[in-house]
């Protein structure tokens, strides 16, 4: 991932942009893998393998990558409607 400089950087920093699809849907990912672990964990699992068979039944998350670049591009053209 290239370093970002200026005031973009700050931007990030301070949380001031809107977050990239790609990190929300990474977001989302990690939730849901997180609460069927924790479900696991509840219904007597060991956490580690709670863990790995929560993100055997979730399956491959790469295959996410295509509608992830889908949504930025939808993003992007609703910011540069609102700022016309």
């Amino acid at each position: 991932m290239a370093r970002r400089r200026g005031p973009v950087r700050w931007l990030d920093r301070l949380g001031l942009r809107s977050p990239k699809a790609d990190d929300s849907v990474r977001w989302e990912i990690e939730h849901h893998l997180s609460e069927l672990a924790d479900r696991l964990v509840a219904e007597g699992w060991p956490p580690e393998d709670a863990r790995a068979e929560a993100e055997r039944r979730f399956g491959d998350s790469g295959r996410y990558g295509p509608s992830m670049r889908r949504e930025e591009r939808r993003q992007r053209a609703a910011r540069r409607l609102v700022r016309a």
